[in-house]
């Protein structure tokens, strides 16, 4: 996003004084783009769910906001205060949320493996 954004910005800026306004807002729209991404990013729900997301995990932040490692470091020290906070919990406390359990056909093929 923003190679493209200062590609489009430099051609506008580029254009008669006549056309200045272009380029006002297009600076404008990226500067809206700019603060939606950053308060998607600022979420600890969408910070979990890369992370823990099989094929994403920690890499995908790395490469993706690589340019901004204070973004990076923030997610990091957002997720490990999450993670302290529930990590006293052990498996049994929580519910099964496998849709076989309650599947009494699946349970009768199992055994028969």
């Amino acid at each position: 996003m923003t190679n493209v954004a200062s590609q489009v910005t430099t051609i506008a800026d580029s254009q008669p004084t006549s056309e200045h306004h272009l380029s006002t807002n297009i600076n404008a729209g990226w500067q809206k783009l700019k603060d939606y991404y950053m308060k998607r990013d600022d979420t600890l729900v969408y910070i979990w769910a890369v992370v823990l997301h099989p094929r994403m995990k920690w890499r995908w932040i790395e490469r993706q906001w690589k340019e901004r490692p204070k973004w990076s470091d923030n997610a990091r020290i957002q997720f490990l205060k999450l993670q302290q906070r529930y990590e006293h919990l052990q498996p049994a406390d929580a519910p099964s949320l496998s849709p076989y359990d309650s599947c009494p056909r699946w349970h009768a093929m199992r055994k028969r493996t």
